[in-house]
């Protein structure tokens, strides 16, 4: 798999992989308190602290 990823890289082709459920979840969470903070529905130490909660470390 990973001689495949590198051909591909090395012909130009892009090398797409299948997202997991749970990043796509986790994306759509971050995109959702960035809009709500942006929309003034979150002061900035409301934002910060769901950003604490939800960070993944990997």
């Amino acid at each position: 798999m990973v001689e495949a990823d590198a051909h591909r890289h090395r012909s130009g082709q892009s090398v797409t992989r299948k997202r997991k459920k749970a990043t796509i979840a986790h994306q759509c969470h971050l995109n959702r308190l960035c809009a709500k903070l942006e929309n003034k529905q979150l002061r900035l130490p409301e934002f910060l602290a769901s950003i604490g909660n939800c960070v993944r470390l990997v």
